[in-house]
């Protein structure tokens, strides 16, 4: 009462401003551009086999991908004495590609699980990944230093502005996440489309908790950002 006897008409009508519940619903930023953690939900086959091969077409696009791919994935999982999985349907409609966190479904009940992008083709001669990686580790292609060595090509050779505002966005995305690695001492960026994950590793890739940016790639940045010497290969 005493600070409203004696300051100004300025003054109150600016904190009743800042502290009208209205007016501070109109001036909040929009989450628009976050995901709401989703409660993944996938009937797994019946368990044949303690490893398994996992693959997620979440929409037409990787569906029809996967109709060419699917053959080479199935008789590469059969090679390996792995249960195929194959996950289908939306249920990320916001932003797609966080239906791969439903891959924590089959990661938490497999000893061992290799996940796989629905544009990839497994040659014949394609080694034993269950064998020839670690089982303490989770482990991935290390594509930090491809992705410096890409920009560097890029900026050399796209000059217009138009494309050079592309791959800057690009570029302030990586930069802004290179700095969070830095913070957790961290140095690897995992490529997220072929992944091997043993189920005591788990829950490094898994949905967060809370909302999460609708960003490229977020996974493989949010991945990075928990892995050193001890749980990556």
């Amino acid at each position: 009462v005493k600070w409203c006897k004696h300051t100004s008409k300025q003054k109150r009508e600016n904190y009743k401003h800042i502290n009208n519940p209205q007016e501070e619903k109109k001036i909040q930023k929009p989450l628009s551009n976050y995901v709401n953690p989703v409660n993944f939900y996938d009937e797994l086959p019946k368990q044949k086999n303690d490893i398994a091969i996992c693959t997620i077409p979440a929409n037409d696009i990787a569906m029809e991908q996967l109709d060419i791919t699917r053959e080479s994935i199935k008789s590469y999982a059969k090679r390996c004495g792995a249960d195929y999985i194959e996950f289908f349907g939306d249920q990320c409609p916001e932003f797609p590609m966080y239906n791969k966190y439903r891959l924590h479904q089959v990661t938490s009940k497999y000893e061992k699980t290799v996940y796989l992008d629905c544009d990839i083709i497994v040659k014949n001669n394609c080694p034993n990944l269950f064998e020839t990686t670690p089982d303490d580790k989770l482990s991935a292609h290390c594509q930090k230093n491809t992705i410096y060595e890409n920009q560097q090509i890029e900026i050399e050779k796209n000059i217009t502005i138009e494309k050079y505002k592309v791959f800057d966005g690009v570029m302030m995305v990586y930069n802004h996440i290179a700095e969070t690695h830095k913070l957790k001492n961290t140095k690897y960026l995992p490529n997220g489309g072929v992944l091997v994950i043993p189920k005591s590793m788990c829950n490094l890739y898994k949905q967060p908790s809370r909302p999460y940016q609708k960003e490229w790639c977020f996974d493989q940045y949010y991945l990075g950002g928990h892995l050193d010497e001890s749980n990556f290969y």
